[in-house]
């Protein structure tokens, strides 16, 4: 099974034959400084997703989530572009053969450093959590001991000065009752150390963080959400490190048009300088209970709503950039007209292009689609990752797609 943004869901990887190198897994290295060719297909896993891709170049790219063998317990998932073909890598599980194990997030900056989190399901009467980090050092994945607590990591960002950040939530047992509370962990270079990190919503509450970036060892931004009563909807969270401390910094939320109250969450953000940075999610719909795209953007002094041009149910899930004009954000959304507890939802694709934010895929069919990450470096060189399904919960495959050249593989 796979988190994504719309709940847990599981799906039957079927893409066809994809030719491999020796046994499935491989690793390969591309020879030219820019690769424009290949197939962008990925690799066949069976039953599972990808939740986060990064790229260094044209010629390097990561996409990481999980899969479920048959017989078997939920395996982390990693596969690499090297510049013509997704292949698969072998990946370390830390929950062994006893524990769901799957990846949310992945960074890198060279083809020879990257960073992927994610968590490990320990089944049982009362299910444990435990986030993990692995580290790709230019020759294999390991897992780098990090700190130990219950709960979940869910998205890492990386800097050149190998320095790291690593974002989810901690469970904490109040009165019986567990309670998700932000962790935020630090990378300097040699371990991985706890950063006190704020909690809004109060000590019996749920607050969580979803993403982060950074641009410098004294900026870097984390997103997620809130709760300030049992109750209550989910409120926007961003919070900013200074080099100093995480401090929270006011976010807008919003009611729906009927001013009836709903959902605020941030799910991805990704920062370009002091003075610019994004954050996607979603806020309340005219109709209650749903949601439609939500677009925040931060121009050195306040984070405000940007005008973009989703409307319904809608969502966007994750944001990249390549530049201060060339801004990427993906998700799914509902057409309009739609019925029915879970209509079907086609993938959806905002580009902001220096002065507007404007849709860039038009629908695809009439099956269920989503996108659940993006990843960027050049105008020219934009990864967004999915799925699509013949029906609610059934035969699912991979969406890859290179964006900047229109071109979509599933």
């Amino acid at each position: 099974m796979i988190r994504t943004a719309t709940g847990w869901t599981a799906a039957a990887i079927m893409i066809g034959s994809i030719p491999m190198a020796g046994s499935a897994f491989a690793a390969n290295h591309a020879s030219a400084a820019t690769c424009n060719g290949g197939n962008p297909r990925l690799a066949a896993a069976r039953l599972g997703g990808v939740a986060g891709v990064a790229a260094t170049s044209s010629c390097n790219a990561w996409a990481v989530g999980g899969y479920l063998p048959h017989g078997s317990f939920e395996r982390t998932l990693i596969q690499r572009w090297n510049g013509t073909a997704w292949r698969l890598q072998r990946s370390p599980n830390p929950g062994g053969t006893t524990a769901y194990d799957q990846l949310s997030g992945v960074a890198a900056t060279t083809s020879a450093s990257a960073w992927a989190v994610g968590y490990s399901i320990f089944p049982g009467a009362n299910s444990t959590f435990r986030g993990f980090c692995l580290r790709w050092d230019g020759k294999a994945w390991k897992q780098i001991p990090s700190v130990a607590v219950d709960g979940e990591l869910l998205g890492v960002a990386v800097t050149r000065r190998s320095h790291a950040w690593a974002v989810g939530f901690a469970y904490v047992k109040v009165h019986r009752h567990f309670y998700e509370r932000t962790f935020i962990e630090h990378w300097n270079g040699r371990v991985w150390r706890q950063t006190p990190s704020k909690n809004p919503g109060g000590p019996q509450r749920t607050d969580d963080l979803s993403s982060v970036a950074v641009t410098s060892a004294t900026d870097a931004w984390a997103v997620g959400s809130y709760r300030t009563g049992p109750d209550s909807p989910s409120r926007n969270l961003i919070e900013h490190w200074n080099g100093t401390a995480w401090k929270v910094v006011a976010s807008p939320n919003f009611t729906s048009p009927a001013n009836r109250p709903g959902p605020n969450s941030l799910r991805g953000v990704t920062a370009i300088s002091l003075s610019d940075a994004w954050a996607v999610g979603t806020y309340p719909d005219t109709e209650a209970g749903t949601f439609q795209a939500l677009v925040l953007h931060w121009n050195g002094k306040t984070w405000s709503r940007a005008t973009n041009p989703s409307a319904g149910r809608s969502e966007l899930v994750s944001v990249a950039s390549a530049g201060p004009s060339d801004v990427w954000a993906v998700g799914n959304y509902t057409q309009p007209g739609a019925r029915g507890s879970f209509p079907p939802t086609q993938i959806l694709i905002e580009h902001w292009n220096g002065s507007g934010w404007q849709v860039t895929a038009p629908p695809i069919d009439s099956l269920t689609h989503w996108l659940s990450t993006v990843a960027a470096t050049s105008a020219s060189d934009v990864w967004a990752i999915g799925q699509t399904c013949t029906q609610l919960f059934g035969r699912c495959t991979f969406i890859s797609m290179k964006v900047a050249t229109a071109t979509l593989v599933k």
